[in-house]
């Protein structure tokens, strides 16, 4: 006798042993069309952040042999179309459909790894009796056995493991694994460590350094109380981080070194003593364990706690008027008196830039909706709305090009002005930004003419 789910597929009952059951997942209204997403020739479902593969248990009782990649493929494949299919014809006219039904599926666990197993009905609990199965049907592997139930149907009980091996998930899963190790790739960025003081350690993204100058420290010149250093034949004002920020004071050496921001409107640079590393890493900013005005935040790099520089942030203390023009603050505090806070849909896979980003647009006013990709920038529009666009181009899931198509193309939205904010600096990018619905072309992070081009496409919609 073993405690088991009944669960429905078509007019007839399957059990499931509880031993294998993880939980049960429903999904309602415009989840059941959006939530169920492609990867390579499998259909996933993102659980609390992890790919889990979905089966659907109609497909495996319709064909009898071994799922092979292209019958995954071919599934998959057909799945999606539908669901696209359904998703224009809701966005188009949400009228138009009535969601009555919800999707179902079971969270199962075969050694230490799990699927979902999509089913059309969930029917109950139930203490079973095993009956072992008629010989022309032992052969088929996805069923360990049968019974009779309290009320007289017979239900054939699910093998978890062999519905597992007929549809390949071994294989689905390793393909998963590939996929999460590529989507944390994507999420990877290019950081410098450095030392100012005998202390901390710092860090800086590097695409937001033009160049790092070695000098003697015999070589600064005192103006009054300010430093300056001659670097290509401009004086250039050293900024020391302790005079800023709550760190110990810098470690003067004879060999030193002077970082030079990019983006500035005239030549400043941030004092440093020495290198530590130049790291490509996965950065999760902690924005509540250490607070100063002018840090964007602090992470784990290498066993030790890191501080990231607001480096626009700190020269705008350092020297107000050097970083963020007072124009565009000025243009965005009149969008704010006169209508309202401007909302803002802002899409960064990075997690750096995202926080960064966002963090320059709130400072400005502006309230700011941020996701990591163009299928949840979809989601949020569908949810609210928005008085700008702003998307990186490069993004798992769905780019920026294929969000573009659909808010111009799909939900109509013509007048919505967006900016595109990206790396990618060459006129081809430019132009096919503008093809696919941009109104405004940025490269990362020029932020006097970001924050000015921001608050001129607010204005430009008003």
């Amino acid at each position: 006798i073993i405690p088991s789910l009944i669960v429905a597929s078509g007019d007839y009952l399957y059990a499931i042993p509880q031993v294998s059951l993880v939980e049960l997942v429903s999904l309602y209204d415009d989840e059941i069309i959006t939530k169920i997403e492609r990867a390579d020739d499998q259909e996933v479902y993102r659980l609390r952040g992890r790919l889990l593969p979905i089966v659907r248990l109609s497909e495996i009782l319709a064909r009898p042999k071994l799922f092979s990649r292209e019958v995954r493929s071919e599934i998959a494949e057909a799945n999606y179309q539908k669901s696209q299919e359904l998703l224009k014809t809701y966005q188009n006219d949400k009228s138009a459909m009535e969601f009555t039904d919800s999707l179902n599926f079971v969270v199962l666990k075969v050694g230490n790894s799990h699927y979902g197993l999509i089913v059309d009905e969930i029917v109950g609990t139930e203490e079973i009796v095993v009956k072992p199965l008629h010989p022309a049907i032992k052969s088929l592997g996805i069923y360990s056995g049968a019974t009779i139930m309290g009320n007289g149907k017979t239900a054939l009980i699910l093998d978890v493991g062999g519905i597992s091996r007929h549809a390949g998930i071994t294989l689905a899963e390793r393909i998963m694994e590939e996929r999460e190790k590529e989507l944390s790739t994507e999420e990877m960025q290019s950081v410098l460590l450095f030392k100012s003081g005998p202390k901390e350690q710092l860090a800086l993204s590097l695409p937001l350094i033009r160049r790092i100058e070695p000098f003697q420290l015999k070589n600064i010149q005192l103006i009054g109380d300010k430093e300056y250093l001659t670097v290509d034949g401009v004086s250039t004002q050293i900024i020391r981080l302790d005079h800023i920020l709550n760190v110990s004071p810098v470690v003067e050496q004879d060999k030193m070194y002077l970082i030079l921001p990019r983006h500035l409107k005239r030549p400043i640079g941030i004092l440093m003593s020495g290198f530590i590393d130049v790291v490509d890493t996965n950065v999760d900013l902690d924005v509540t364990s250490y607070q100063d005005d002018g840090l964007l935040g602090t992470a784990i790099i290498n066993d030790t706690m890191t501080l990231f520089i607001d480096i626009y942030r700190m020269i705008e203390r350092f020297d107000p008027g050097s970083s963020t023009g007072a124009e565009q603050t000025m243009l965005a505090r009149k969008d704010i008196e006169d209508d309202g806070i401007k909302r803002i849909l802002l899409l960064e896979d990075i997690s750096f830039f995202r926080n960064l980003i966002k963090g320059y647009l709130e400072e400005q006013g502006y309230r700011v909706t941020a996701v990591k990709n163009g299928k949840l920038g979809l989601d949020k529009m569908d949810e609210e709305n928005f008085d700008l666009i702003i998307s990186d181009i490069e993004m798992p899931v769905m780019d920026g090009w294929d969000f573009m198509k659909n808010v111009r193309s799909t939900l109509k939205l013509t007048d919505l002005p967006a900016i595109a904010l990206t790396s990618l600096d060459s006129e081809e990018a430019k132009n096919k930004a503008i093809e696919n619905g941009f109104n405004y072309y940025e490269v990362k992070l020029d932020r006097e003419r970001f924050l000015r081009t921001v608050a001129s496409a607010l204005e430009v919609k008003k």
